[in-house]
């Protein structure tokens, strides 16, 4: 071919006119919006099971200008349920959040107790502390080392209370309690924060042999998410444990956790 003479077009790479995009990133905030919907109530309490991946972006790419995909309005900015200042904040089925605030997280204590007919139901925990370990409160146990979280009883009244100079010690936890299968489940579990606001958990079922996970606790970055949970159990403390994540613990017999 002499000079000045243009060549002709190549037909043989096609591959030239294509370039391969890298796959999308997930978007930012789904984790944000999966803690907004677990304090919201619309969340499992239980550990989630692992999502599947999602598809992978196409692998080649026009060159040739595309039209601009619409954009979504935004979202509006999740407000989380705080305990009323003055009076209870009852937990419903509709509404079974309440976060607690960095004090009510931090000074004092929170006690959580009982309040049902005498030598209807006992009331225990299995918690989790930052290190990893797990471990169980729970009437007639076997005592262990000392935890941030403890167990007593004034009478027939018990309470489980939670230490707020240990609160960064803590994890999560759950209440449970076990009722006699001829007794409904009737009464209300007290939460009581030490500025005096207090979260209710009412009670009320028919009889059912097992136990009943009452109410959740998470520590979320220094602040707890109470959540009434209202889980029925056919079995023991140990199936209630093993339920929730608790995985960690030896156990003795079915309610007997060794330490």
């Amino acid at each position: 071919m002499t000079a000045g003479q243009s060549r002709p077009p190549r037909t043989d790479l096609p591959y030239l006119r294509r370039r391969a995009r890298a796959a999308a990133a997930p978007p930012a905030s789904a984790p944000a919006a999966a803690v907004a919907d677990f304090i919201a109530g619309r969340g499992p309490a239980r550990r989630p099971a692992a999502t599947a991946a999602a598809a992978p972006a196409g692998t080649s790419l026009e060159l040739s200008p595309r039209p601009a995909a619409p954009t979504a309005p935004a979202a509006p900015a999740f407000v989380p349920r705080r305990p009323s200042p003055d009076g209870a904040t009852v937990l419903t089925r509709r509404r079974p959040t309440v976060l607690l605030n960095r004090l009510q997280s931090a000074i004092g204590a929170l006690r959580i107790q009982g309040l049902w007919p005498p030598h209807s139901a006992r009331l225990g925990c299995a918690f989790q502390l930052h290190s990893g370990r797990c471990t169980v409160v729970w009437p007639g146990g076997v005592p262990g080392r000392v935890d941030p979280l403890t167990l007593t009883a004034n009478g027939e009244s018990q309470t489980v209370t939670l230490d707020l100079l240990r609160c960064r010690e803590l994890d999560r936890a759950i209440l449970v309690a076990a009722c006699d299968s001829a007794v409904p489940w009737t009464g209300t579990l007290l939460l009581t924060t030490y500025g005096g606001s207090r979260v209710e958990v009412p009670l009320d079922g028919p009889p059912a042999p097992g136990v009943l996970v009452l109410m959740s606790l998470y520590n979320l970055s220094g602040e707890y998410v109470v959540r009434a949970e209202w889980e029925h159990i056919a079995g023991s403390m140990r199936d209630a444990a093993t339920a929730y994540g608790f995985d960690r613990i030896s156990w003795y017999d079915g309610d007997t956790a060794i330490s």
